[in-house]
């Protein structure tokens, strides 16, 4: 299946354009936490937030229960020690 020149372009243009609005759309400004509340201390710089994202189930699940509790101790340990730069982590 071949493309004459101006279709070729008008479909790459089309592509880039999905594409740009794809990887733009994470990037709005709009609240965090939901309703915990979270995000207005965060904005404040009372905690550091950090994501984790783990295999929790099927058939890896083991390794990523482990890897999860691995890091919920590591930040209990950071937190119970004073934080970072006086600043405690949240894991989400």
């Amino acid at each position: 299946m071949f493309f004459s020149k101006k279709k070729f372009r008008l479909a790459s243009m089309i592509a880039c354009g999905i594409l740009a609005s794809a990887l733009f759309t994470g990037c709005g400004g709009g609240e965090q936490g939901g309703s915990s509340g979270g995000g207005d201390k965060a904005a404040a710089g009372d905690e550091i937030v950090i994501g984790a994202n783990f295999e929790l189930t099927g058939n890896h699940a083991q390794y990523g229960a482990n890897a999860n509790n691995g890091l919920k101790l590591a930040v209990k340990e950071v937190n119970d020690a004073g934080g970072v730069n006086g600043k405690k982590i949240k894991i989400i």
